[in-house]
Protein backbone atom coordinates (compact mmCIF):
# COMPACT_ATOMS: atom_id res chain seq x y z
CA UNK A 1 0.00 0.00 0.00
CA UNK A 2 1.48 3.55 -0.02
CA UNK A 3 3.03 5.19 2.64
CA UNK A 4 0.96 7.12 4.56
CA UNK A 5 4.02 9.41 5.99
CA UNK A 6 6.22 11.11 3.31
CA UNK A 7 9.34 9.85 5.20
CA UNK A 8 8.75 6.19 4.74
CA UNK A 9 11.24 5.08 2.38
CA UNK A 10 9.81 4.58 -0.86
CA UNK A 11 6.68 6.84 -0.38
CA UNK A 12 5.90 7.26 -4.13
CA UNK A 13 4.88 11.25 -3.37
CA UNK A 14 7.40 12.27 -0.91
CA UNK A 15 10.00 14.01 -4.01
CA UNK A 16 7.08 15.63 -5.56
CA UNK A 17 5.83 17.16 -1.93
CA UNK A 18 9.45 18.44 -1.10
CA UNK A 19 9.23 20.14 -4.87
CA UNK A 20 6.44 21.51 -4.34
CA UNK A 21 7.11 22.97 -0.85
CA UNK A 22 9.98 24.74 -2.37
CA UNK A 23 8.22 26.25 -4.71
CA UNK A 24 6.40 27.39 -2.78
CA UNK A 25 9.16 28.85 -0.27
CA UNK A 26 10.62 30.74 -3.62
CA UNK A 27 7.37 32.01 -4.16
CA UNK A 28 7.54 33.24 -0.54
CA UNK A 29 11.00 35.28 -0.55
CA UNK A 30 9.94 36.59 -3.90
CA UNK A 31 7.25 38.66 -2.06
CA UNK A 32 8.95 38.95 0.72
CA UNK A 33 11.72 40.59 -1.19
CA UNK A 34 9.07 42.97 -2.85
CA UNK A 35 7.56 44.24 0.05
CA UNK A 36 10.96 45.30 1.84
CA UNK A 37 12.12 46.98 -1.56
CA UNK A 38 8.73 48.91 -1.50
CA UNK A 39 8.43 49.46 2.24
CA UNK A 40 12.10 50.21 3.09
CA UNK A 41 13.93 53.48 3.77
CA UNK A 42 15.77 55.24 1.81
CA UNK A 43 19.10 54.26 4.02
CA UNK A 44 17.99 50.59 3.64
CA UNK A 45 17.36 51.26 -0.51
CA UNK A 46 20.97 52.25 -0.06
CA UNK A 47 22.07 49.57 1.26
CA UNK A 48 20.62 46.99 -0.50
CA UNK A 49 21.51 48.97 -3.89
CA UNK A 50 25.76 48.90 -2.28
CA UNK A 51 24.90 45.22 -1.82
CA UNK A 52 23.79 44.20 -5.61
CA UNK A 53 26.34 46.52 -7.09
CA UNK A 54 28.90 44.31 -5.10
CA UNK A 55 32.35 45.64 -4.10
CA UNK A 56 33.69 46.48 -7.60
CA UNK A 57 31.26 49.23 -7.42
CA UNK A 58 32.77 50.37 -4.03
CA UNK A 59 33.91 54.13 -3.71
CA UNK A 60 32.81 54.30 -7.52
CA UNK A 61 29.53 54.55 -7.17
CA UNK A 62 26.80 56.36 -4.65
CA UNK A 63 24.63 53.52 -3.90
CA UNK A 64 21.97 55.74 -2.43
CA UNK A 65 21.99 57.90 -5.85
CA UNK A 66 21.47 54.49 -7.64
CA UNK A 67 18.91 53.34 -5.64
CA UNK A 68 17.04 56.55 -6.30
CA UNK A 69 17.82 56.54 -9.92
CA UNK A 70 16.04 53.06 -9.91
CA UNK A 71 12.78 53.96 -7.73
CA UNK A 72 12.40 57.57 -9.42
CA UNK A 73 9.00 58.42 -10.02
CA UNK A 74 7.67 54.93 -9.19
CA UNK A 75 5.73 54.03 -5.93
CA UNK A 76 3.87 50.86 -5.65
CA UNK A 77 0.21 51.49 -4.34
CA UNK A 78 -1.05 50.55 -0.84
CA UNK A 79 -3.68 48.18 -2.50
CA UNK A 80 -0.96 46.25 -4.60
CA UNK A 81 1.30 46.21 -1.58
CA UNK A 82 -1.73 44.66 0.52
CA UNK A 83 -2.41 41.53 -2.46
CA UNK A 84 1.25 40.88 -1.87
CA UNK A 85 0.85 40.84 2.04
CA UNK A 86 -2.41 38.39 1.48
CA UNK A 87 -0.74 36.39 -0.61
CA UNK A 88 2.68 35.95 0.87
CA UNK A 89 0.63 34.63 3.95
CA UNK A 90 -1.21 32.90 2.40
CA UNK A 91 1.94 30.60 0.84
CA UNK A 92 3.01 30.24 4.12
CA UNK A 93 -0.06 28.60 5.69
CA UNK A 94 -0.35 26.22 3.08
CA UNK A 95 3.20 25.27 2.97
CA UNK A 96 2.52 23.61 6.28
CA UNK A 97 -0.10 21.71 5.24
CA UNK A 98 1.25 19.90 2.40
CA UNK A 99 -0.30 16.74 3.77
CA UNK A 100 -3.40 17.97 4.12
CA UNK A 101 -3.02 19.15 0.31
CA UNK A 102 -1.72 15.82 -0.75
CA UNK A 103 -3.03 13.36 0.99
CA UNK A 104 -7.12 12.73 1.05
CA UNK A 105 -9.64 10.60 1.83
CA UNK A 106 -12.78 9.90 0.11
CA UNK A 107 -16.00 9.77 2.55
CA UNK A 108 -18.27 6.55 1.90
CA UNK A 109 -20.22 7.04 -1.19
CA UNK A 110 -18.64 10.06 -1.82
CA UNK A 111 -17.56 10.91 -5.56
CA UNK A 112 -14.24 10.44 -6.00
CA UNK A 113 -13.83 12.89 -9.03
CA UNK A 114 -15.83 15.62 -6.32
CA UNK A 115 -13.19 14.88 -4.11
CA UNK A 116 -10.15 14.69 -6.38
CA UNK A 117 -11.71 18.34 -7.46
CA UNK A 118 -12.13 20.01 -4.16
CA UNK A 119 -7.96 18.96 -3.54
CA UNK A 120 -7.21 20.73 -6.67
CA UNK A 121 -9.12 23.62 -6.00
CA UNK A 122 -7.23 23.88 -2.50
CA UNK A 123 -4.16 23.91 -4.06
CA UNK A 124 -5.42 26.46 -6.64
CA UNK A 125 -4.80 28.44 -3.88
CA UNK A 126 -1.15 28.23 -4.03
CA UNK A 127 -1.37 29.13 -7.86
CA UNK A 128 -3.62 31.52 -7.13
CA UNK A 129 -1.25 33.51 -4.34
CA UNK A 130 1.75 33.15 -6.90
CA UNK A 131 -0.11 34.75 -10.20
CA UNK A 132 -0.73 37.53 -7.64
CA UNK A 133 2.86 38.06 -6.48
CA UNK A 134 4.32 38.03 -9.92
CA UNK A 135 1.93 40.44 -11.28
CA UNK A 136 2.74 42.69 -8.23
CA UNK A 137 6.65 42.12 -8.96
CA UNK A 138 5.99 43.01 -12.87
CA UNK A 139 3.76 45.66 -12.38
CA UNK A 140 0.76 43.92 -14.24
CA UNK A 141 -1.35 43.91 -10.91
CA UNK A 142 -4.96 45.13 -11.76
CA UNK A 143 -7.28 44.89 -8.71
CA UNK A 144 -11.08 44.20 -10.42
CA UNK A 145 -9.03 41.69 -12.81
CA UNK A 146 -6.75 39.71 -10.47
CA UNK A 147 -8.25 40.15 -6.81
CA UNK A 148 -10.18 36.94 -7.57
CA UNK A 149 -6.97 34.79 -7.66
CA UNK A 150 -7.02 34.78 -4.10
CA UNK A 151 -10.12 33.10 -4.12
CA UNK A 152 -8.50 29.78 -5.43
CA UNK A 153 -8.34 28.81 -8.95
CA UNK A 154 -10.28 25.30 -9.98
CA UNK A 155 -8.36 23.02 -12.19
CA UNK A 156 -9.96 24.32 -15.24
CA UNK A 157 -8.28 27.86 -14.48
CA UNK A 158 -4.52 26.72 -14.08
CA UNK A 159 -2.53 27.57 -17.10
CA UNK A 160 -0.22 24.51 -18.64
CA UNK A 161 2.81 25.54 -16.68
CA UNK A 162 0.73 25.03 -13.24
CA UNK A 163 -0.27 22.20 -14.22
CA UNK A 164 3.04 20.96 -14.99
CA UNK A 165 4.25 21.43 -11.89
CA UNK A 166 1.22 19.84 -9.93
CA UNK A 167 2.39 17.73 -7.05
CA UNK A 168 1.03 14.05 -6.60
CA UNK A 169 -1.92 13.45 -4.57
CA UNK A 170 -2.74 10.23 -2.66
CA UNK A 171 -6.21 9.38 -2.72
CA UNK A 172 -7.77 6.86 0.07
CA UNK A 173 -10.64 5.26 -1.74
CA UNK A 174 -13.07 2.24 -0.51
CA UNK A 175 -13.25 0.23 -3.69
CA UNK A 176 -17.17 0.42 -3.74
CA UNK A 177 -16.66 3.51 -4.62
CA UNK A 178 -14.07 3.33 -7.59
CA UNK A 179 -15.79 5.09 -9.54
CA UNK A 180 -12.67 6.75 -12.02
CA UNK A 181 -14.73 7.78 -15.27
CA UNK A 182 -14.71 11.43 -14.12
CA UNK A 183 -10.89 11.40 -13.30
CA UNK A 184 -9.91 12.10 -16.94
CA UNK A 185 -11.11 15.21 -16.70
CA UNK A 186 -7.78 15.88 -14.62
CA UNK A 187 -5.47 14.01 -16.25
CA UNK A 188 -3.47 16.86 -17.63
CA UNK A 189 0.24 18.27 -17.27
CA UNK A 190 1.98 16.52 -14.80
CA UNK A 191 -0.83 15.57 -12.61
CA UNK A 192 0.25 12.40 -10.75
CA UNK A 193 -2.92 10.28 -8.69
CA UNK A 194 -1.93 7.35 -6.41
CA UNK A 195 -5.04 5.58 -5.29
CA UNK A 196 -4.94 3.11 -2.05
CA UNK A 197 -8.01 0.68 -2.57
CA UNK A 198 -9.65 -0.49 0.58
CA UNK A 199 -11.41 -3.68 -0.07
CA UNK A 200 -12.67 -5.51 -3.06
CA UNK A 201 -13.21 -2.86 -5.85
CA UNK A 202 -14.18 -3.89 -9.75
CA UNK A 203 -11.75 -5.30 -11.14
CA UNK A 204 -10.48 -3.26 -14.09
CA UNK A 205 -11.76 0.28 -13.41
CA UNK A 206 -8.61 2.28 -14.43
CA UNK A 207 -8.64 0.63 -18.07
CA UNK A 208 -10.60 3.00 -19.02
CA UNK A 209 -8.42 6.03 -18.66
CA UNK A 210 -5.72 4.42 -20.69
CA UNK A 211 -4.88 7.07 -23.93
CA UNK A 212 -1.95 7.20 -25.69
CA UNK A 213 -0.18 9.62 -23.22
CA UNK A 214 -1.44 8.91 -20.20
CA UNK A 215 0.42 6.56 -17.94
CA UNK A 216 -2.00 4.01 -15.81
CA UNK A 217 -1.49 1.17 -13.39
CA UNK A 218 -3.31 -1.40 -11.10
CA UNK A 219 -0.51 -2.51 -9.29
CA UNK A 220 -0.36 -4.95 -5.60
CA UNK A 221 3.14 -2.93 -4.10
CA UNK A 222 4.82 0.36 -3.92
CA UNK A 223 7.83 -1.33 -5.99
CA UNK A 224 5.53 -1.60 -9.09
CA UNK A 225 4.56 2.32 -9.23
CA UNK A 226 8.92 3.41 -9.72
CA UNK A 227 8.18 3.36 -13.75
CA UNK A 228 5.12 5.43 -12.74
CA UNK A 229 6.64 8.31 -10.71
CA UNK A 230 9.35 8.91 -13.52
CA UNK A 231 6.98 9.30 -16.31
CA UNK A 232 6.97 12.31 -17.70
CA UNK A 233 3.47 13.51 -18.03
CA UNK A 234 -0.01 12.45 -16.45
CA UNK A 235 -0.55 9.52 -14.57
CA UNK A 236 -2.65 7.49 -12.59
CA UNK A 237 -2.27 4.50 -10.54
CA UNK A 238 -4.15 2.28 -8.19
CA UNK A 239 -3.40 0.17 -5.42
CA UNK A 240 -5.32 -3.18 -5.33
CA UNK A 241 -6.55 -5.78 -3.16
CA UNK A 242 -6.41 -9.85 -4.52
CA UNK A 243 -8.42 -10.34 -7.04
CA UNK A 244 -8.27 -7.41 -9.21
CA UNK A 245 -6.52 -7.22 -12.73
CA UNK A 246 -2.77 -5.88 -12.51
CA UNK A 247 -1.31 -3.96 -15.33
CA UNK A 248 0.31 -1.04 -16.43
CA UNK A 249 -0.02 1.03 -19.75
CA UNK A 250 3.07 2.95 -20.19
CA UNK A 251 3.28 5.16 -23.39
CA UNK A 252 7.33 4.72 -23.37
CA UNK A 253 6.83 1.47 -24.51
CA UNK A 254 5.45 1.86 -28.31
CA UNK A 255 3.65 3.50 -30.45
CA UNK A 256 0.78 1.10 -30.62
CA UNK A 257 -1.80 0.43 -27.90
CA UNK A 258 -1.22 -3.27 -26.83
CA UNK A 259 2.51 -2.59 -27.48
CA UNK A 260 1.95 -0.27 -24.55
CA UNK A 261 0.07 -2.43 -22.24
CA UNK A 262 1.42 -5.11 -19.97
CA UNK A 263 -0.79 -7.48 -18.04
CA UNK A 264 0.55 -9.63 -15.16
CA UNK A 265 -3.64 -10.65 -13.63
CA UNK A 266 -6.66 -10.88 -15.67
CA UNK A 267 -9.49 -12.55 -13.27
CA UNK A 268 -12.64 -13.84 -13.99
CA UNK A 269 -15.46 -11.59 -14.21
CA UNK A 270 -17.04 -11.08 -11.18
CA UNK A 271 -20.89 -12.08 -10.63
CA UNK A 272 -22.28 -9.56 -8.75
CA UNK A 273 -22.80 -5.84 -8.81
CA UNK A 274 -20.29 -3.54 -6.45
CA UNK A 275 -21.36 -0.24 -5.49
CA UNK A 276 -22.80 1.68 -8.69
CA UNK A 277 -21.33 -1.08 -11.08
CA UNK A 278 -23.09 -4.00 -12.21
CA UNK A 279 -21.43 -7.78 -13.53
CA UNK A 280 -21.75 -6.53 -16.88
CA UNK A 281 -20.03 -3.50 -16.40
CA UNK A 282 -17.47 -4.81 -14.91
CA UNK A 283 -16.71 -7.76 -17.14
CA UNK A 284 -17.15 -4.87 -19.85
CA UNK A 285 -13.65 -3.30 -18.33
CA UNK A 286 -11.84 -6.71 -18.01
CA UNK A 287 -12.87 -7.27 -21.87
CA UNK A 288 -11.53 -3.77 -22.78
CA UNK A 289 -8.55 -4.86 -21.12
CA UNK A 290 -7.85 -7.94 -22.78
CA UNK A 291 -8.82 -5.93 -26.15
CA UNK A 292 -6.84 -3.24 -25.37
CA UNK A 293 -3.68 -4.92 -24.81
CA UNK A 294 -3.83 -8.59 -27.51
CA UNK A 295 -1.63 -7.90 -30.33
CA UNK A 296 -4.27 -8.02 -33.35
CA UNK A 297 -4.04 -10.91 -35.58
CA UNK A 298 -5.31 -11.10 -39.55
CA UNK A 299 -6.20 -13.99 -40.87
CA UNK A 300 -3.83 -15.65 -43.33
CA UNK A 301 -5.34 -15.66 -47.27
CA UNK A 302 -6.92 -18.66 -48.44
CA UNK A 303 -5.58 -21.38 -50.59
CA UNK A 304 -5.06 -20.12 -54.00
CA UNK A 305 -5.71 -16.44 -53.30
CA UNK A 306 -2.80 -15.38 -54.22
CA UNK A 307 -3.21 -16.87 -57.69
CA UNK A 308 -6.31 -14.92 -57.94
CA UNK A 309 -4.57 -11.33 -57.33
CA UNK A 310 -3.32 -9.73 -61.01
CA UNK A 311 0.34 -9.72 -61.41
CA UNK A 312 1.67 -6.73 -60.32
CA UNK A 313 4.15 -6.87 -63.15
CA UNK A 314 1.28 -7.37 -66.15
CA UNK A 315 -0.80 -4.61 -64.53
CA UNK A 316 2.28 -2.07 -65.13
CA UNK A 317 3.69 -3.50 -68.38
CA UNK A 318 -0.12 -2.79 -69.47
CA UNK A 319 -0.51 0.97 -68.20
CA UNK A 320 3.41 1.63 -69.63
CA UNK A 321 1.63 0.44 -73.20
CA UNK A 322 -1.54 2.24 -72.59
CA UNK A 323 0.41 5.73 -72.07
CA UNK A 324 2.53 5.32 -75.09
CA UNK A 325 -0.31 4.49 -77.23
CA UNK A 326 0.90 0.07 -78.41
CA UNK A 327 -1.95 -1.47 -76.57
CA UNK A 328 -4.74 0.13 -79.16
CA UNK A 329 -6.46 -2.29 -81.33
CA UNK A 330 -6.03 -2.33 -85.12
CA UNK A 331 -8.50 -2.04 -87.48
CA UNK A 332 -8.88 -5.24 -88.11
CA UNK A 333 -8.99 -6.48 -84.23
CA UNK A 334 -11.80 -4.33 -84.22
CA UNK A 335 -14.10 -5.46 -86.37
CA UNK A 336 -13.53 -9.17 -85.41
CA UNK A 337 -14.61 -7.57 -82.07
CA UNK A 338 -17.57 -6.30 -83.39
CA UNK A 339 -18.53 -9.04 -84.99
CA UNK A 340 -17.91 -11.03 -82.02
CA UNK A 341 -19.86 -8.91 -80.25
CA UNK A 342 -23.16 -8.47 -82.84
CA UNK A 343 -22.11 -5.84 -84.63
CA UNK A 344 -22.41 -4.89 -88.27
CA UNK A 345 -19.04 -4.60 -89.77
CA UNK A 346 -18.52 -1.28 -92.04
CA UNK A 347 -19.55 -0.88 -95.20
Amino acid sequence: MPCDHEAHPGCPIAGPQQEFRARIAAQIRLAETFLHENRSTDEEKASLAGHRLGAFAGGRINAGRFAGLLTAGHRTDPTTLARVDEAAAMLITLSERIEDLTKIDVAPRESLHAAVARALREIGYVFGAARIIELARTERLVESEHGRYLRGLPFAMWSPAERAVTPAIRVRVRGEDLQVAGLADFLDGGLKLVLKVDGVCPPAALARLATPGVYVAQAASRAELDDFMTFDGPAVAAMVPDGAALFTHDPRRGEHTWQRFCVTAMPRAPRRALGGMSPFQQKEDLALLAELSSEPTFPAPEKGAEDALPDPTDQLASWLLGQAGLNQPGPNQQRDGQQQLGGAPPA
